[in-house]
């Protein structure tokens, strides 16, 4: 979504200037104000709640569109999984920030084509990724 902020001199009246979010939030549930196109600055879609069944299979769809597009994922307490991960098969970039990740079953759901995988804090044990190794060393 476009902010505007106002900007002046001391000699010239106010003037109204569209600022881009590199980011696009998605909330649920999704409407088409969050799938209008993206602006060409906008790197990054991401959602922070869990989303319904059908609003991933929304994202997904969106998303398809825009393959340089990262998927961030960013949770403090509500997502403790990576079942959603089975929607975005052609993802090639991932951010994963989810504290109260449980494992990292499902992520043998990404595409062997992945280019970027960023993992943050997280209660899962980072030793269920080493059977993953070849897919995030691009073996």
């Amino acid at each position: 979504m476009a902010n505007y902020t106002r900007k002046s001199t001391s000699n010239e009246p106010h003037l109204l200037i569209k600022q881009i979010s590199p980011f696009r939030r998605i909330t649920s549930p999704i409407d088409e104000s969050q799938l209008t196109p993206l602006d060409p600055r906008c790197h990054t879609a991401q959602f922070f709640d869990p989303l319904t069944e059908e609003d991933l299979r929304k994202l997904a769809q969106f998303m398809q569109d825009y393959p340089h597009i990262r998927l961030r994922v960013h949770s403090h307490s509500t997502i403790d999984n990576l079942a959603f991960l089975h929607h975005f098969p052609f993802i090639k970039h991932l951010s994963l920030e989810l504290w109260n990740l449980n494992s990292f079953d499902g992520i043998q759901q990404l595409p062997n084509n992945l280019k970027t995988l960023l993992i943050g804090n997280t209660f899962a044990n980072a030793d269920g990724l080493i059977e993953f190794a070849p897919l995030l060393s691009g073996d």
